[in-house]
């Protein structure tokens, strides 16, 4: 299909989402690269998908930007939660923005109890605990562990991220 028609943008993003589910960030981002960002159409899913390549390749810095470029857009919680963490990972203070950017959102509703682990007014066993299904148990799982990772808690961090992986559906982000 691209080969055909080269200026189509969505099979672009498939094969970034293929090479991504297979575990090559670098392929993934590049076949995002190939998709104009200002499009009005395809640009903030392709700011989306690229930032989760890099998140998965570990570049959270370019992570982080493309994140920001997405919480500026659209305010989502899960865009909210690895902006955090794209932004902690990479050496930033991103506790004040996740505050303001909770005080926008319904954190009675999923996942408003992970967003409260990265504010300190719940503990990750309280976390998972309200998780309700598979799904919200898989998402649960990771971002409990990202919350070990950057409190520098290893063993239960690779724990957690063994159940995210183990668990996850095979299309999940968290699973990458």
């Amino acid at each position: 299909a691209i080969e055909l028609a080269p200026k189509f943008i969505a099979p672009y993003d498939n094969l970034g989402n293929a090479f991504a589910r297979k575990g090559d960030p670098d392929r993934a981002i590049a076949s995002y690269n190939r998709v104009p960002l200002a499009s009005p159409k395809f640009g903030l899913l392709n700011y989306e998908g690229r930032a989760y390549a890099y998140f998965q390749k570990g570049d959270f810095t370019a992570a982080a930007n493309d994140f920001a470029q997405l919480t500026s857009a659209e305010k989502t919680p899960f865009i909210d939660l690895y902006h955090y963490l794209s932004k902690s990972r990479s050496g930033s203070d991103a506790s004040s923005e996740l505050l303001a950017n909770a005080g926008l959102l319904d954190l009675k509703k999923w996942p408003g109890a992970l967003i409260e682990v990265f504010l300190g007014r719940r503990g990750p066993a309280a976390a998972i605990s309200v998780a309700s299904g598979e799904d919200q148990l898989c998402e649960a799982q990771f971002f409990v562990a990202e919350f070990y990772m950057l409190s520098k808690n290893r063993e239960s961090a690779i724990e957690a991220f063994k159940y995210a992986a183990k668990k996850c559906n095979f299309v999940a982000v968290e699973r990458f």
